[in-house]
């Protein structure tokens, strides 16, 4: 987790996980907007991708992952 502080001094921060199966990392911004606006979250989930190379049964270095991007559909809300 990381916190720091917006140009206009609200607090803001960021976490990630690691989904249970190690096929997905969870990104989650917080950006606190102050007592009258409430805060914000913003969630990505990014799918890690086999490598094209892992695909056709060569090893791929697992410390350099491919990370591909897609909308978090599992927490929308009608706003």
């Amino acid at each position: 987790m990381s916190e720091e502080k917006s140009p206009l001094g609200g607090k803001m921060s960021r976490t990630f996980e690691l989904s249970r199966d190690g096929r997905q990392v969870y990104e989650t911004l917080s950006v606190d907007r102050g007592k009258s606006r409430g805060p914000l979250v913003v969630r990505y989930v990014f799918d890690i991708a086999i490598p094209k190379n892992a695909q056709a049964g060569h090893d791929s270095d697992p410390d350099q992952p491919v990370l591909k991007r897609h909308p978090d559909e599992s927490n929308r809300s009608s706003q």
